[in-house]
């Protein structure tokens, strides 16, 4: 219940425009180390090889808000160990210079998992929508976990979309 009422407030903050970022310096490398910590132990359970990627150039340090960018990744990993039955969640980041001094941070999560189909894509930043019923069931989940990273991302400049290949699609191109 926790995570449901974490989501909930969460959602109203966002609703009411009162959704703020605490920035500080922040090793990205650290992030993620403990974004993977926590959700290692869903994967090990699963069978799933997880891991990470930080390609040459991204920042020892950033400066964001180190909680919700966790969140975010929180969320982004924890749906691809969910919906990933056999193979490897994966995360990728990339940093190019924004022209202003700056670096902009590309982050990529990769699954293994059972894909979605490309009509059904525009549901996923929907509120309180998740593809399939029998899914909630399943997996649980309250359907906002997107929409609150998304939102997330757009606060610290960024944004967030989704690509995916169905697994019926999918297992003839992977091995």
């Amino acid at each position: 219940y926790t995570t449901l009422f974490r989501s909930v407030l969460d959602f109203s903050k966002i609703e009411s425009g009162k959704l703020d970022l605490c920035p500080e310096s922040v090793s990205p490398r650290q992030v993620i180390e403990e974004a993977l910590d926590i959700i290692a132990p869903a994967a090990a359970k699963k069978g799933l090889h997880i891991g990470y990627l930080l390609e040459p150039g991204v920042p020892e340090w950033v400066v964001t808000d180190p909680a919700r960018l966790r969140q975010v990744l929180l969320n982004l990993l924890s749906n691809a160990v969910k919906f990933t039955d056999s193979g490897h969640v994966g995360l990728t980041m990339r940093s190019e210079p924004d022209g202003a001094g700056m670096a902009r941070l590309f982050i990529a999560v990769r699954d293994t998992g059972i894909g979605i189909p490309p009509d059904q894509l525009s549901r996923l930043f929907q509120p309180f929508q998740q593809l399939d019923s029998s899914a909630r069931r399943r997996h649980g989940g309250t359907g906002l976990g997107l929409v609150i990273s998304r939102h997330l991302i757009r606060l610290m400049q960024g944004d967030l979309f989704v690509g995916s290949t169905p697994a019926m699609e999918r297992s003839s191109i992977l091995p």
